[in-house]
């Protein structure tokens, strides 16, 4: 075998395992991708169960209950802490829409948090609640929740669901 017999084998050898190095990093690419939507969709549930919490907190779960009722018939610390529980929810659901808009998170779990969140601003102090404060979110996620708004698809008040958010005794 002479030189130019083996430097073509080289070659051929060589460009065989760029190949194979090629298809090994797309799959490695792959699986990174998929766990990085598995963390995401992780992280996003857990914060889910932590808003929870704080709505149902005692701290605040009577301002919410209030809230929910006539946000601008609360007294100023109750708004106070209506609105952080209240803002949470919407950032949280503008979050998942981002999350949902970068491939990280399934549509039927981006639309699960669009309709919680939508449950709350259904209520007659979520409504308030928008019409003062919703000025202040992001202007894709106004635009989604005044098109969502001006739908007959709106998911019923998040008391109907949760009737302890009601604050009565039924």
């Amino acid at each position: 075998m002479n030189w130019e017999a083996i430097g073509a084998i080289g070659e051929i050898l060589g460009a065989a395992i760029v190949v194979a190095t090629l298809f090994y990093l797309a799959k490695q690419t792959k699986q990174s991708v998929d766990l990085n939507k598995t963390v995401e969709q992780r992280v996003l549930i857990d914060q889910s169960n932590a808003y929870f919490r704080a709505t149902v907190d005692a701290e605040n779960l009577s301002a919410v209950r209030g809230g929910l009722k006539s946000y601008r018939k609360l007294n100023r610390d109750d708004q106070a802490k209506a609105w952080v529980v209240i803002n949470q929810w919407i950032n949280h659901y503008e979050k998942c829409m981002y999350a949902h808009d970068a491939g990280m998170l399934p549509t039927s779990v981006m639309v699960a948090f669009r309709n919680f969140a939508l449950s709350i601003l259904v209520t007659p102090g979520g409504k308030e609640f928008w019409e003062d404060c919703g000025h202040l979110f992001g202007q894709d996620l106004q635009d989604e929740i005044n098109e969502a708004f001006s739908s007959s698809e709106l998911p019923p008040p998040v008391t109907d669901s949760f009737k302890w958010l009601r604050g009565e005794d039924t």
